[in-house]
């Protein structure tokens, strides 16, 4: 046992003397660790878009060391090995994982630092969508989104960012392999779901009913892919249109759709769930009546408050009256859609002192050329703007429709019925084309198309001006209803698309000398023949913004 005892303490100095040998040739540096970080303005973007990051790095030792490797990778997929990144996005994806790897090359350390990133489609985001017709006859659709270029400054003046577009001609058939429409355009209008994401709804994305006589005829195409998702008359109970049925415009609320024809006649469907776009089938035995009588619903609001006012306003040129056509389900899960309720004025003693004036219930006596919503009451509802004509005389009549919360009957109050004919009795023609904007506190403005002009009545100074003059005849107006923007869409036969100014001060320089060198912000030629302009929001919680 000694013997035992004697060889383990020999062995253990032996091994204590090894590492006290090894510790003392070493040769210790200190690690010039790296702590790596960097910042984006943004982190949503469209493919295409090019990231340019400058990365900040920091040495514990306080230099910078030159062997170091870099890379760049999104979702663990390399994309760079510069030290700087400057990449186009080439992926879509949510919530990717954007990520800087730092080498130490000589230690072998590395250090890293992420953040997250979301990239969509280049189509998705809200920009201008021009529905025109070529010269085969056929529809193209081309999108416009809002960006900016730099133009250099003259004469020592500083680089200048302005308002440029990134045009996207025949955008459905870069997006489905070269196909086209094929059909003679009619009409394209936007559609949403709800203002909610947490709903997680089919898509958040506004898609787009497009309307086309033959080729792949009534589609509804995604406003993210540009695919069709679904064509109008495999949407009908029978699989087919009610016999003589042409379709004109498709209009979708929360729960509520309506098909319109040619003639007028609409045709509805109420969803299952305002989460799915096309779900349920639209009734084709009877179109939308009042009174036995069918319903004319070329006259439908585009409101902004779908989800909030209960429905939307329509004027009946059959009957004469306007309807809040209902589209609400209450608390309890019970739908109130497809309605048609005379709205009740509940200052009637106005019509009294005010004989001349129009009924809501009874407009026999005008026509009524264009309505729209320009602003909401937080008291009251939504309030609207109707430009009336009888003989030879217009007239601007403004008022108020209470939101609709169930029932059969909706509260409304006539605001003021103005005579502007010395104002636009010598420039609305028959196909005039008139827009409104939503936000009046900040552009009180209705636009108005005559031939080749553009005017605006400025309700502030209920006076009119002349706006811009056109080389060719105008076809479509559509606004920007962004309080910070303001920008107007203006579509001609000729295939040109213009994007004006109505900020404040371009409107003030045309308003003093009757011309402003800002007001023109974007010119597009060669788009065939233009037939609608709308300004697409990207989802439905922008439009009420």
């Amino acid at each position: 046992m000694r013997k035992i005892y004697w060889m383990t303490v020999a062995v253990v100095v032996c091994c204590l003397s090894s590492c006290y040998e090894d510790k003392g040739n070493y040769d210790y540096k200190l690690m010039n660790d790296v702590t790596v970080n960097f910042t984006m303005e943004a982190t949503e973007f469209v493919m295409g878009d090019v990231l340019k990051i400058e990365p900040q790095l920091a040495f514990s030792l306080g230099e910078e060391t030159n062997k170091l490797a870099y890379s760049w990778s999104l979702n663990r997929r390399q994309i760079s090995t510069d030290r700087n990144l400057n990449w186009m996005a080439d992926e879509e994806g949510k919530y990717m994982d954007l990520r800087l790897t730092v080498t130490d090359t000589e230690t072998g350390v590395s250090y890293f630092y992420a953040s997250s990133i979301t990239i969509t489609s280049p189509y998705v985001n809200s920009a201008w969508v021009v529905l025109s017709e070529k010269e085969d006859g056929t529809a193209m659709l081309t999108y416009l989104r809002p960006t900016t270029k730099i133009v250099p400054g003259e004469n020592g003046k500083e680089d200048e960012s302005v308002y440029d577009c990134a045009v996207t001609k025949d955008v459905y058939g870069i997006s489905n392999a070269g196909s086209s429409l094929g059909g003679k355009p009619v009409s394209i209008s936007q559609h949403f779901v709800s203002l909610w994401p947490e709903d997680k709804p089919q898509d958040f994305t506004s898609w787009l009913w497009l309307v086309q006589q033959g080729g792949q005829g009534t589609i509804d195409v995604s406003g993210s892919t540009y695919k069709t998702e679904g064509t109008l008359p495999s949407m009908f109970i029978h699989g087919a249109y009610p016999q003589g049925f042409e379709p004109w415009r498709v209009y979708d609320m929360l729960y509520l759709s309506m098909a319109i024809g040619m003639d007028g006649k609409v045709y509805t469907r109420i969803k299952d769930s305002y989460k799915l776009f096309n779900n349920s089938s639209f009734m084709d035995e009877l179109p939308l009546s009042y009174r036995q009588q069918p319903v004319d619903g070329t006259m439908v609001v585009r409101a902004p408050r779908f989800c909030e006012h209960g429905g939307t306003l329509l004027y009946d040129k059959n009957s004469k009256r306007y309807f809040h056509i209902t589209d609400y389900q209450s608390w309890n899960g019970r739908k109130y859609c497809g309605q048609l309720i005379v709205p009740s004025v509940t200052n009637e003693s106005i019509y009294e002192r005010n004989p001349d004036w129009g009924k809501l219930d009874d407009m026999s006596d005008y026509e009524v050329l264009y309505v729209d919503a320009h602003s909401d009451d937080s008291y009251m509802g939504l309030k609207y703007t109707a430009v009336l004509r009888k003989s030879n005389r217009y007239f601007l009549q403004d008022f108020t429709i209470g939101d609709y919360y169930g029932g059969g009957s909706i509260d409304a109050e006539i605001n003021s019925q103005t005579d502007v004919t010395s104002e636009l009795g010598a420039i609305v023609k028959e196909d005039s084309q008139f827009a409104l904007y939503y936000a009046q506190d900040y552009r009180p403005y209705l636009l108005i198309s005559s031939g080749n002009s553009l005017y605006f009545y400025y309700f502030n100074g209920s006076k009119v001006y002349k706006y811009h003059q056109f080389d060719a005849p105008i076809k479509s107006i559509d606004v920007n209803n962004s309080a910070y923007q303001g920008d107007a869409g203006v579509g001609l036969e000729n295939g040109e698309f213009y994007v004006l100014d109505f900020s404040t001060s371009v409107i003030r320089d045309v308003m003093n000398t009757s011309d402003s060198k800002e007001k023109i912000r974007f010119k597009q030629g060669g788009l065939g023949k233009v037939i609608e302009v709308i300004y697409k929001w990207k989802q439905a919680a922008n439009w009420v913004m």
